[in-house]
């Protein structure tokens, strides 16, 4: 389900996928203020070729075809916060769809938080996704929470990757294996002028497999693109808090 964005001057609710949602407001009516900063390690999977072109300085396939890019990403935050609120070491997941181009909106987007964090991490990561500029969406943003796992995430930058969203894998598995370099031991990495993102390192490039489906939101890849990306999110915003779903809204916690 698809919640609404309207913010209103004394405070506004959002229903999403389950959770009520609610804007943190002053006792002046205005949105609570909380500044962030966070670095996350964030591996996607989209439905572009193997290698897309805007990870070669070119535009994308897609692009000028009126087509979207369908893509689903789990991250782990590497290091930050949202105010005071730590949030190193917490996973999370997404579903976008929408042009690639920087200056493009999303025209889908979801968001599926950890449900071993605790609520207060939820809601100030929770906070972030839906409203950095980033990740801006033309419509509602649907939020979930679900079980966020890395099967296998070594350290060793060739070992393939295997992401879980929900439990044992019961919404997607992202699984990503990388181009090995010219130096045998770490993958083929470059800069790209194209991300969505503020990029801090270069991107990984590899092979992916991923099958997600969620409440209409699909993507089934079996030789696409995967990419390792290293990102900063930065700004200020105001916190969510969940609450009770109103009645007719229905999910919520994953099984």
């Amino acid at each position: 389900m698809l919640g609404t964005r309207t913010v209103a001057a004394a405070m506004a609710v959002t229903a999403v996928a389950g959770i009520g949602l609610e804007l943190v407001t002053t006792a002046a009516g205005r949105a609570a203020d909380d500044r962030y900063s966070i670095e996350c390690r964030l591996a996607v999977v989209t439905d572009e070729d193997a290698i897309p072109e805007p990870l070669l300085g070119l535009p994308g396939a897609k692009a000028g075809t009126g087509e979207a890019t369908t893509f689903v990403a789990v991250g782990t935050v590497t290091k930050g916060s949202v105010g005071d609120t730590p949030l190193d070491g917490e996973r999370f997941a997404i579903f976008g769809k929408g042009k690639w181009e920087l200056d493009q909106p999303l025209e889908v987007l979801a968001v599926y938080l950890d449900d071993a964090a605790p609520a207060e991490k939820r809601r100030a990561l929770g906070s972030v996704l839906m409203r950095d500029p980033a990740l801006r969406s033309t419509g509602g943003v649907a939020l979930s929470i679900t079980r966020i796992a890395a099967a296998s995430e070594a350290a060793d930058p060739l070992t393939k990757s295997r992401l879980e969203i929900g439990r044992e894998g019961a919404r997607g598995v992202l699984e990503i294996t990388p181009m090995k370099g010219a130096d045998g031991r770490n993958p083929i990495a470059v800069r790209n002028g194209f991300s969505r993102f503020a990029e801090t390192e270069p991107i990984a490039l590899g092979v992916a497999r991923a099958r997600f489906s969620d409440h209409g939101r699909t993507l089934e890849v079996v030789n696409g693109s995967g990419e390792i990306h290293h990102i900063r999110l930065a700004g200020s915003l105001s916190p969510v808090s969940e609450e009770t779903p109103p009645e007719g809204v229905h999910g919520g916690p994953d099984h």
